[in-house]
Parts: C-alpha cells; sequence; structure tokens
C-alpha cells in the first residue's frame, strides 16, 4: 500500500521523499510481521532506491543508505540468500562504477553491505569475495576502515562458525600483509579491525581451535613485530 505512493513521490520530489519520509516510515515498521525485504526487491522502489544512492544530492544518498540498511538490518522473515543477492550485485556495481575521489560515497555502499546480516552465510562468503579485490588495492586511511571492518569482521564469523569458504587463505595472506604494512595509518587501520572483529566473536571451547589455528597461520609472529616496533 505504501510503496506505490513513495516511488510516485520520489518522481516528483527526491529529496522530500528520501530524506525524510521514506527513513521515518521503514524506521517504524513491524518487521515482525512484514516481510519488507521481499516487498521492496519486488517493487519499483527498489532501483529508485539504488538510483537515489548515486544522486548528486547528499540528503538523497544519506537517505536510501539508511532506508537500505535498515531494511537489511531488520529482515526477519525471510531467511533465503536469494533475496539478499540483488541487493549486493547493485551494491557492488556502484561501488565498482565509483572514482576513487568518492570517499564518502563508497563508505555508504559499504554500510549497505555491510548491514547484511552474518546468519546468510552464503551472502556473507559472497560478500567477502567481492570486497577482497579492493580491499587489496585499497590505500585510503578515510576508507580503507570500513572496507576491512566489512571484510574482516565476517571472515572470522565464518571462521567462528567453522565454516569452509573459499576466500579464506587468500584474505589470511592479505591480513598478514597489513599487518606488515609500512605505512602507520593503514597499518592501524589492519590491527584496529582485526582486533575489533575478534572481540566481536563469541569464542568458545566449542571454535576455540579454530581461532588459534587463524593465529598460528602467522598472524601472531604479525602481530608480535608490530608491538616490538611499538616498543623500540
Amino acid at each position: 500500500v505504501i510503496l506505490p505512493g513513495l516511488e510516485k513521490a520520489a518522481l516528483r520530489n527526491s529529496e522530500l521523499t528520501f530524506a525524510i519520509f521514506s527513513p521515518h516510515i521503514f524506521r517504524f515498521l513491524n518487521y515482525d510481521s512484514i516481510d519488507a525485504i521481499s516487498i521492496v526487491l519486488k517493487s519499483k522502489f527498489f532501483g529508485q532506491l539504488f538510483s537515489s544512492l548515486k544522486s548528486s544530492k547528499e540528503t538523497v544518498r544519506l537517505g536510501s543508505s539508511e532506508i537500505l540498511r535498515t531494511v537489511l538490518n531488520n529482515n526477519k522473515l525471510n531467511a533465503n540468500d536469494d533475496v539478499i543477492t540483488p541487493f549486493l550485485d547493485e551494491s557492488f556495481k556502484i561501488l565498482k562504477a565509483l572514482p576513487s575521489s568518492a570517499v564518502e560515497q563508497k563508505v555508504l555502499v559499504v554500510n549497505v553491505i555491510n548491514s547484511v546480516q552474518y546468519s546468510f552465510h552464503s551472502s556473507t562468503e559472497k560478500i567477502l569475495d567481492l570486497t577482497l579485490p579492493y580491499v587489496a588495492k585499497e590505500n585510503n586511511e578515510s576508507y580503507l576502515p570500513h572496507l576491512l571492518d566489512t571484510m574482516l569482521s565476517r571472515f572470522v564469523h565464518l571462521i567462528c562458525e567453522k565454516r569452509t569458504f573459499d576466500s579464506k587463505s587468500k584474505i589470511v595472506e592479505l591480513l598478514n600483509s597489513g599487518l606488515k604494512e609500512k605505512k602507520i595509518p593503514l597499518k592501524t587501520a589492519w590491527c584496529t579491525s582485526f582486533g575489533a572483529s575478534i572481540l566481536k566473536q563469541n569464542i568458545t571451547s566449542e571454535n576455540e581451535n579454530e581461532i588459534f589455528e587463524l593465529f598460528n597461520s602467522g598472524i601472531t609472529d604479525s602481530l608480535l613485530k608490530v608491538f616490538n616496533e611499538c616498543v623500540d
């Protein structure tokens, strides 16, 4: 009932629709009884949201990002990874097209991507696969932490869940390189994000061996080197 009205409103005034009305409406939906993510996906509003994420108007970009994050964060009724895929595909399509200077816009898109719930394991693996190339070449100290938080927190989560995933060895290799980064701000970003990712997880006797295995893959040596550099 609501979406057709929002779709029409977006054509008349994108700022009012995406900066004011829509974020408020989606914030207070009853997600326990409404499968909002499926409804949005099947509507024209889905395309309008991602078009607005590329808008030249900051308020429109912020609003559309908030709506997408709210819908993804509050998905309680649909446990199908297939419903998440279009959101990821559109997000990474935008990310790929943005110039390196568009840091603020890229952060908004990454925030949308990071709103996918960890329980969607296939989607989480896809996020790792698609984020990895961006992390490998990124050296912007303002943007890198956002990419790392997205990648490393999901990486550690899958390890704690004892999941087997293709990108594991590549991420471990990249993590070791990041912890040895010569540029202090970039090394700080790697250390901070990795530490935060470990602290976010519920490490128990059930999964502690997986964490020990991770640290024994060269991570401990890299962290000791960082510590010694700080002491010296």
